[in-house]
């Protein structure tokens, strides 16, 4: 009754799908051409609703997280080169597939680092890295997300109840407030070491709005991403927030018999363990 399933079957005491994956998805690794194996062998890291595909939601986030961070550093008017744009599409695929897997903190402390590694390199190539340089920006870039996730923590309660009046999708709700959070602890905190630097206000506020730059640029990522891990976790459409498990036409009834919605049924026609009218208290016992 309703909707089936028709992918491959698991058996969690093997370990192993009762029939071969039709697709090898990368053939230049060993362990994908054991093809009744379940996520390359590694479930604790990866998954695969369809038992067909793994690691598509990973290419979906670091694809996001890329053209995030790339179009971010576009409107900063860091982008001068094809070069330049490609290291900032891989910081930000990079630093989304971190925070997957090692939270928002992580992310961030990718994502200013590998910011980082690319201005240097398009400023004075290769052999001049300024490893002082670097490690401070992954120091910035986790900062600006641990004081934006306290931010939102405040704040989420009355965004997410200003966003569910625009839109239900998790993604939009979560990248909203976080980039709003991250925004203003980027701002804050850039502003303060510019200052505590010896710089005047009107340097220190410049320095502000760099971070904030970046720093909505990773709430925008982070929150992407938070969207929709809890949207697949509970199975709803990232960006309608409708539920994506079918709704059955039919009710089993307590005696255990599947009938459609909303029919109705005789008390004459239903059995009576309890030898009194109205099996189900009333004289028409309908399916809800």
């Amino acid at each position: 009754m309703g909707e089936a399933n028709f992918g491959r079957l698991y058996d969690p005491v093997l370990g192993r799908f009762l029939s071969p994956d039709p697709y090898v998805q990368m053939p230049d690794f060993t362990q994908n051409f054991n093809r009744y194996s379940y996520c390359l062998n590694n479930p604790l890291v990866y998954t695969d609703p369809t038992g067909e595909y793994a690691l598509i939601d990973d290419l979906i986030v670091m694809g996001v997280g890329g053209l995030i961070n790339l179009g971010v550093n576009a409107l900063q008017g860091n982008v001068n080169s094809w070069g330049e744009g490609f290291g900032y599409f891989v910081s930000g695929a990079a630093a989304a597939e971190v925070t997957i897997y090692a939270g928002p903190i992580a992310g961030g402390a990718v994502l200013g680092a590998g910011n980082n590694l690319t201005a240097q390199v398009s400023a004075n190539g290769w052999s001049n890295i300024n490893t002082s340089q670097l490690i401070f920006s992954s120091f910035m870039g986790g900062a600006t997300a641990y004081v934006g996730g306290a931010i939102t923590s405040n704040i989420s309660p009355y965004v997410s109840s200003w966003m569910s009046n625009i839109t239900g999708s998790p993604v939009i709700q979560q990248a909203v407030t976080q980039s709003i959070s991250n925004a203003t602890s980027g701002f804050l905190i850039g502003t303060g070491i510019s200052k505590l630097s010896g710089n005047d206000w009107d340097t220190a506020l410049r320095d502000g709005g760099r971070g904030a730059l970046f720093g909505g640029g990773l709430g925008l990522m982070t929150g992407a991403i938070s969207g929709y891990k809890y949207a697949t976790t509970h199975k709803l459409d990232p960006l309608s927030g409708e539920s994506l498990v079918p709704e059955s036409n039919y009710t089993v009834t307590p005696n255990g018999i599947a009938l459609p919605k909303g029919a109705y049924i005789p008390d004459d026609l239903v059995e009576n363990p309890y030898g009194r009218p109205g099996s189900y208290g009333n004289s028409r016992w309908k399916i809800c």
